[in-house]
């Protein structure tokens, strides 16, 4: 009788510790190792950000991350992707809605192009859509963004609130729960964005979040000779995790 009771005991405690770690272990948004990072570039009919991604990717696979380039990539294939990402970078169009004029009907999305169509991954829809484009939004998510560690939205009007849709960097960053969100609040010109976003990348390789994105927008400028709108950002940010992209991580929720 004591022998199986202390068994019993013995039992219990094991539970217990194992129910202890489980609660207090970071959820993780995926179990893939090492962590994913999906670029995504464009050849719009008005615009080439190519080859914006491939260099990003090669700078996150240098770090150890399992980096994946494309262009012209389909959102429904970006959306589904971002769930599991721990890096996710767009480097093309901004939303502006082509109804309505004025500052107040821009933001709030990226546009994606498959060759044949427009399309959006939005922030928010609050039921009067403007345009035709096929969406997805981040509120369409519910915890599944909590794990991302990085998301860098290069394109124009990317942190400007639409007056429907929203903020797409506050939607990410507080509704989604990614651990550090970069956009722009304003037009940003091809040629400074493209390069910022390749020397930030290579920056990020190693040095913090803050200083790779600091450095970058000097060498836009001693470039450029001005800022050429990447300067105009909204950045949102948890330090605690996410001074750096190294190593290889998803963040912490």
């Amino acid at each position: 009788m004591v022998i199986q009771m202390k068994s019993s005991l013995l039992l219990i405690v094991v539970f217990v510790l194992v129910l202890t770690a489980i609660l207090i272990s970071p959820a993780m948004a995926t179990q893939y190792n090492p962590p994913w990072a999906h670029n995504y570039d464009f050849l719009y009919p008005d615009s080439d950000t190519r080859p914006c991604a491939l260099l990003a990717k090669n700078n996150l696979s240098s770090i150890n991350y399992n980096a994946y380039a494309t262009t012209n990539s389909n959102y429904l294939s970006a959306f589904n992707n971002f769930k599991d990402d721990a890096v996710f970078f767009f480097i093309g169009h901004g939303f502006r809605s082509q109804q309505i004029p004025g500052l107040e009907h821009r933001g709030g999305a990226i546009t994606f192009w498959d060759g044949n169509q427009y399309t959006l991954i939005a922030a928010q829809n609050n039921g009067y859509w403007p345009t035709y484009e096929p969406s997805k939004y981040i509120t369409n998510y519910t915890t599944e963004l909590k794990d991302v560690l990085l998301v860098v939205y290069a394109a124009c009007y990317t942190g400007r609130t639409h007056y429907n849709l929203g903020n797409l960097v506050d939607k990410t960053f507080n509704y989604g729960g990614a651990d550090y969100v970069i956009g722009f609040t304003d037009e940003v010109n091809e040629s400074h964005i493209k390069y910022w976003a390749d020397r930030f990348w290579y920056r990020c390789t190693y040095q913090r979040i803050k200083d790779a994105n600091e450095g970058a927008k000097v060498e836009v400028v001693l470039k450029e000779s001005d800022y050429g709108g990447v300067n105009l950002q909204n950045l949102k940010y948890r330090l605690t995790y996410t001074e750096y992209i190294y190593p290889a991580r998803y963040g912490v929720i």
